[in-house]
């Protein structure tokens, strides 16, 4: 990437809301630049990067150009997506569309940590399956149940209060 692109730098998620469903994790914009210096100077970096268009970076533009460039999934020669995954109907569509011109995004991301980075319980956007690559090191998964009864009940992380509610009135 670039110095000027957009990255994103998400830590540990976020907690349940009142549902019982997975938060979204905090995250930070920054630029690929300040996130690798910020990796490089952290004595105990636990951030990630997240969301990083990878082949849209490689390709150089948006998703709409040509059937040759990497963006486009028959054409990828970065990488083959694995054969229970290849079923993917969201990007799929999303890809279709911008071979007719309209770049609605997609849902191929690359997430990049050092060793001890980690997300907190979540659910894949937009509760679509996903499929994962280390380069290197490992990653511990835990995989629930479906079934609502027999989840792990869990609590709702306790909400930090913003500062001025937590200040004592005392002058």
């Amino acid at each position: 990437r670039e110095e000027g692109e957009e990255a994103a730098a998400g830590g540990e998620g976020g907690g349940l809301d009142e549902e019982g469903r997975a938060e979204e994790c905090a995250t930070v914009s920054m630029t690929m630049g300040e996130w690798v210096r910020k990796l490089r100077t952290d004595p105990d970096p636990t951030a990630y990067l997240k969301d990083w268009h990878l082949l849209r970076h490689l390709d150089g533009s948006s998703s709409s150009s040509s059937s040759s460039s990497p963006f486009d999934e028959e054409n990828n020669s970065l990488y083959s997506v694995p054969s229970p995954f290849s079923g993917d109907l969201l990007n799929r569509h999303l890809l279709a569309s911008a071979r007719r011109g309209h770049d609605l995004g997609d849902y191929r991301f690359v997430y990049w940590g050092p060793g001890g980075s980690r997300t907190g319980l979540h659910s894949d956007v937009l509760d679509t399956y996903s499929w994962s690559h280390n380069v290197e090191g490992t990653k511990r998964w835990t995989f629930y149940p479906p079934e609502p009864e027999r989840r792990p009940r869990l609590e709702p992380r306790p909400q930090p209060r913003p500062e001025s509610e937590s200040e004592s009135g005392a002058s």
